[in-house]
This record gives C-alpha cells, structure tokens and sequence, in this order.
C-alpha cells in the first residue's frame, strides 16, 4: 500500500506515514512544485536553490528542442513555472516574460538570461 496527500516536506511525509502507517509514499503536485522533494524529504533538508532549477529548466529545453519536442515544449514549461510559483517566488518575473512568448527557442534564451542574471547575483 502507498500512501499520498500533502507532503510538501520531510514532516509532512513523516505526519503521513504515522497516519497511514505506510512506509511507501506517493508525492505529486509537490514534485512539479519543488523539483527535489525526494531529497528534501530523504535527507530532511531544504529545496534546491532557484539558480538549480533554472539549470534543470535550461537543460530540459535543450533535450526537448533536440529530440523535436519543440512545439510543446513552450507549454509544458509554461505550465511548470506556473506549479513552481508556489515554491520559489523568483519564478514571478520569468513566468510574466514568458508567459506571451510561443517560440520554443525565444523561452530557452530567456530562461538562460535569467539563470546568468542569477549568477552574477
């Protein structure tokens, strides 16, 4: 049996699996919400920095691009900044600039710019 529903962090998962009494947990919107839950969970820490997720948003992109997923990849990404606001309100200034560009290659590029403006941070 696998037990899910409102784990967004270690102690939710643990409050989880004392009401359940399952050691095997199920975490969804958190997932797109948080891209590392497992480890925040698994090692009792916090989220990844938003510098990493712009990393994983840029390295997604580039895969996406190069196996012909273009055309749905400026929606997909679309959809998973808007998920990611509820974790990292950095997020709030890319998903406003994005949110009206429909070319795949136009959302990488500003996704890079910010991930350089947050290295120079």
């Amino acid at each position: 049996m696998i037990a899910n529903g409102e784990i967004w962090n270690h102690d939710d998962a643990e409050k989880c699996r004392a009401v359940s009494g399952c050691s095997d947990l199920l975490v969804g919107r958190a997932s797109l919400t948080i891209p590392d839950i497992t480890g925040m969970i698994l090692e009792r820490r916090g989220a990844i920095p938003w510098s990493s997720v712009l990393r994983l948003m840029i390295e997604l992109g580039e895969r996406d691009l190069a196996n012909g997923k273009w055309k749905y990849y400026p929606s997909r990404l679309k959809q998973w900044l808007n998920y990611l606001r509820k974790a990292y309100p950095e997020v709030q200034g890319l998903f406003a600039r994005v949110r009206v560009i429909k070319d795949a290659d136009a959302i990488v590029k500003a996704v890079a710019r910010d991930q350089k403006k947050v290295s120079l941070i």
